[in-house]
């Protein structure tokens, strides 16, 4: 495997698994950012992680995420942290789980700075993309004015769901003309699997921006897709 954004790295659908096999870079006492483009779709962060490449002592690390300086290339204001988190002594992946809400098909970075360490603690990167990186275990805000940038993409990704409002469905689900919040709940394609009658599997490829009709015993439940495999449905 490889450090590769999309997968391993950015914007992520799920938390990657197993080691990235990259390149590793010094990360205590350091910060590194990790430029990507949110997907479309795309409207909160629920996870941040970090690949530790090797055992160290226990240290704080810091996660992140900055808006874009579109002039310098580079990050500007820090828009979330997550100051205080346990490295643990193992290497592996270094998880936090956050909910943070934003806008898709838009620039940011990703962050982490890490405390230092006596035995170094690694990161690993491949050598593409655009990083911004300054010496210091925290994450300032904004990012640092004399920071150094370069093409490095790091092991560290942040996994990405939809976040449509109630309000944003008024009015798309055939016969309703406008849905209250009571009247929705919200799941997900995998949770639905082998439970609704006459369909033994709900894949990403089942769900459209269309709402369906499936029977379950003499109710019906209308499905309406928001993105690939996230819905709301509503007992009819």
């Amino acid at each position: 495997m490889a450090v590769v954004l999309g997968t391993n790295a950015g914007f992520v659908e799920s938390a990657p698994v197993g080691d990235p096999d990259g390149s590793r870079r010094t990360i205590d006492n350091n910060r590194e950012a990790t430029k990507d483009t949110s997907p479309a779709g795309a409207g909160t962060i629920t996870e941040i992680g970090w690949w530790s490449q090797q055992i160290s002592e226990e240290a704080n690390f810091e996660i992140g995420l900055y808006a874009h300086d579109a002039g310098g290339d580079k990050p500007a204001a820090r828009l979330y942290v997550e100051a205080i988190n346990a490295k643990g002594t193992s290497a592996g992946w270094k998880t936090v789980a956050v909910n943070w809400a934003i806008d898709p098909e838009t620039i940011y970075w990703i962050a982490v700075a890490v405390v230092n360490t006596t035995t170094t603690t690694f990161i690993d990167y491949v050598g593409s993309g655009r990083f911004s990186t300054d010496s210091g275990g925290t994450l300032p805000n904004p990012w640092d004015a004399d920071s150094s940038e370069g093409a490095i993409t790091h092991a560290l990704y942040a996994v990405w769901g939809s976040d449509v409002t109630y309000s944003e469905l008024s009015g798309t689900i055939a016969a309703v003309s406008t849905v209250e919040d009571a009247d929705l709940a919200t799941s997900t394609a995998s949770e639905l699997s082998g439970t609704i009658a006459a369909v033994s599997v709900v894949g990403n490829a089942s769900l459209g921006q269309v709402a369906v009709s499936l029977a379950e015993s003499v109710a019906y439940t209308r499905l309406v897709a928001v993105g690939n495999d996230r819905f709301y449905y509503e007992d009819i």
